[in-house]
């Protein structure tokens, strides 16, 4: 029947209007890849595409464009997405648990409460992404980029995120209890009510962070920078201190091993930061290296604004 057409059942004209969107149980290729479980497609153009509510669970996704796609309610449990072009997907409600996304931008994203535990990552780019609530437990992400983000509520429990960057993001209420974030950096980040109960910040750049009321009970801070971060009403119980820089600019080992009485945040030079970036950057393993290609970064550092989710 075509688009439009009408028919009549006892004598009432009933209007039958084909539907935009993927319909479960249907088939359907987009740009000659199959919609299906399991369906392997390399460097495949979504571009936009509704694919709501589609199960791709166990697909190999590669280097595909998903720009601005939406896979709302989508099951990508175990989907490899590695190398892909997400910016401004909408992926709330979908399933990707298992999932991996070595290289893959998903700047200006929207994935709250997404569940995202046991995923594999490194080098992904999620700047600007509203991830409130997401499931993170038990990921293992080196080197990724949340600058901006929402992460407010999110559960990174028990993660693997070395060099992460959180710089600016809203993680207030975040679960980092047992993550590994060492050689992280999260300037000017809100991590405010946080339970960090053990987790690992070592060499981990905390520079004017607010970890006001945060659970910091038996963390590692060894080599850590604290510099004008805010730590009031933070527990400090059982906290590592091994050569921190505290929030006041003096460093952990000159304050008999601690920085519980060196709390209130003051400035600090430029000769005292490149005091401790220049430690920082002798101890940094060859694994946990930044990019030096300024265009790598560039190429995932698209304004939220410009990356907003197809469906909001």
């Amino acid at each position: 029947m075509s688009r439009g057409n009408a028919i009549a059942l006892g004598g009432i004209a009933v209007a039958v209007v084909a539907a935009a969107s993927f319909v479960p149980g249907c088939d359907r290729t987009v740009d000659g890849c199959r919609i299906e479980p399991g369906t392997m497609c390399l460097a495949t153009n979504m571009n936009r595409a509704d694919l709501s509510g589609v199960d791709l669970s166990g697909s190999t996704l590669r280097m595909t464009d998903l720009y601005r796609a939406n896979l709302r309610d989508a099951n990508l449990q175990g989907v490899d997405l590695s190398g892909s072009w997400m910016p401004g997907i909408d992926l709330e409600g979908a399933n990707l648990k298992g999932a991996q996304f070595s290289n893959v931008s998903l700047a200006g994203g929207n994935l709250p409460g997404v569940d995202l535990s046991g995923s594999r990552a490194s080098w992904l780019f999620a700047m600007g992404a509203h991830m409130k609530g997401i499931n993170l437990s038990g990921a293992s992400m080196l080197a990724s980029f949340f600058e901006n983000a929402n992460l407010e509520g999110a559960n990174l429990s028990g993660a693997f995120m070395p060099a992460a960057t959180l710089d600016e993001a809203n993680a207030q209420g975040i679960d980092l209890r047992g993550a590994q974030l060492f050689f992280g950096q999260a300037w000017d980040a809100n991590l405010e009510d946080a339970n960090a109960t053990r987790a690992n910040f070592t060499w981990v750049d905390l520079w004017r962070a607010d970890l006001t009321r945060a659970n910091l009970r038996g963390v590692d801070m060894s080599f850590a920078n604290l510099q004008g971060a805010q730590l009031k009403g933070a527990d400090l119980s059982g906290v590592i201190w091994d050569e921190t820089v505290c929030p006041d600019g003096s460093w952990s080992d000159e304050n008999g091993d601690t920085c519980e009485h060196n709390l209130p945040p003051v400035p600090w030079g430029p000769a005292a930061r490149a005091r401790w970036e220049g430690r920082r950057e002798a101890a940094r393993p060859e694994s946990l290296e930044r990019p030096d290609d300024a265009t790598l970064i560039q190429r995932h550092t698209r304004h939220a604004a410009d990356d907003a989710p197809l469906t909001e």
